[in-house]
């Protein structure tokens, strides 16, 4: 209770837990369903944003996929030619593959 200068220290001593090891008991502050709620929401949370950064990677490998090997080694060496044969001067020299 408070004394007669409205100090509220017993107060404060009677509902200290001195407790520390981390259990949830009678005398933890948090309602058990909050916690639940909040952890539940953490993990529905966190299974929403795996599935979205999944579906992510799989729309980037689609169009990974679908811009490469547009310039075959066979069209680089017709426009090699092609371009030869429309600049005479040029030295052009043999296209190669990495």
């Amino acid at each position: 209770m408070s004394d007669d200068n409205g100090n509220c220290e017993n107060d404060m001593r009677d509902h200290r837990d001195d407790s520390r090891d981390g259990t949830i008991n009678e005398k933890t502050r948090i309602p058990l369903g909050i916690a639940v709620a909040t952890i539940t929401a953490f993990m529905g949370g966190a299974i929403w944003l795996n599935n979205s950064l999944n579906k992510i990677d799989a729309r980037l490998a689609l169009i990974e996929g679908g811009t490469r090997d547009r310039f075959s080694g066979a069209d680089m060496r017709i426009w090699v030619m092609q371009l030869r044969l429309d600049n005479p001067t040029l030295k052009i020299p043999e296209p190669s593959h990495n």
